[in-house]
């Protein structure tokens, strides 16, 4: 019979037990007391040395840095994040609700979220993207659809009092209260805090975050980017068409076409077919035609599934 996993280490920790403990040795003679001696003030040297450390400041020792290590209460810790704003926050943050506060803020040090919220230590949090153009927020309801697919299929669910209807309103809210009329507006489902273990069984409640940054400028379409096939593998159909947090596959293309000299990485699917950039759909021109790899594999685009509808009257009218 195989051990379980408690036997198993319940085992390995009486190995380790047994091979760190000391074995009894003989008497020691005169030689060996001498020696023992020595050991000793050495060893009351080295934590003089590690407290004159603390005294004055040295960051050499580890000791002597965790012990100056500060225990600080709430404001204090608002104080110091403030301290910490880095100069992109202030230009590019405009706003931020978060559901388990309850409220939006404007200000970049209090736009953080739990740290036991499963969509922080476990991944198990969805997202979506919408552009606000000129005060208004493009394609919000086709994006909000998509949302709403990945929630379902993250096994996520509206935090307590809140609705589909309810997290439109709080988007277009956040949106209002950046003051920015041309900006990204991301907004973040996740299971909610409550623990650190893998069950969002043990989550009291879930989250909902919005946030309003900045729109970035738009690239040249007359220069292009450069792109390089990947060798980072694809995810499997049922993650890859889910706007999931987890995007350390997509954040490992990028780095990968980097390195390699391009803007970005094209994953293929397992059939060795082009499947889509890590943040971006992809579209050929053929033939005079418009052509797109099937959703099947990768995540559905608003924005290349708006294209083509713009595109199909005119190839009606032979244009």
């Amino acid at each position: 019979r195989r051990p379980n996993s408690a036997t198993r280490a319940t085992m390995a920790s009486a190995v380790v037990a047994r091979s760190v403990a000391p074995a009894v040795a003989p008497a020691a003679g005169p030689r060996a007391r001498r020696g023992s001696r020595l050991r000793a003030r050495t060893g009351q040297e080295r934590a003089k040395a590690v407290a004159a450390g603390r005294s004055s400041g040295d960051t050499g020792d580890d000791a002597g840095t965790a012990a100056r290590v500060p225990v600080l209460g709430a404001a204090e810790v608002h104080a110091r994040l403030a301290e910490r704003v880095h100069p992109k926050a202030r230009d590019t943050y405009a706003a931020f609700y978060s559901s388990w506060a309850g409220c939006i803020t404007t200000d970049p040090a209090a736009m953080v979220v739990p740290f036991d919220d499963h969509m922080v230590h476990r991944g198990h949090g969805v997202f979506d993207t919408a552009h606000v153009c000129d005060g208004r927020c493009h394609l919000l309801d086709r994006h909000l659809a998509r949302f709403e697919r990945s929630m379902r299929a993250a096994k996520l669910k509206p935090p307590a009092g809140q609705s589909q209807a309810s997290m439109r309103a709080v988007i277009l809210a956040t949106i209002a209260a950046s003051g920015l009329r041309d900006a990204q507006v991301r907004y973040y489902a996740g299971a909610g805090p409550g623990g650190f273990a893998l069950s969002h069984d043990e989550c009291v409640d879930s989250t909902f975050y919005v946030t309003v940054v900045a729109g970035r400028a738009a690239p040249d379409p007359n220069k292009g980017v450069a792109v390089v096939t990947s060798d980072v593998p694809i995810k499997p159909p049922e993650f890859a068409t889910v706007k999931s947090v987890n995007y350390l596959p997509n954040a490992m293309v990028v780095a990968d076409a980097r390195e390699r000299g391009a803007d970005y990485g094209v994953w293929m699917t397992e059939r060795g077919l082009v499947g889509e950039g890590p943040s971006m759909n992809l579209a050929i021109v053929e033939d005079g035609c418009l052509v797109t790899p099937p959703t099947d594999d990768v995540l559905a685009g608003c924005t290349v599934r708006r294209a083509m509808e713009l595109i199909e009257p005119m190839g009606r009218d032979g244009a």
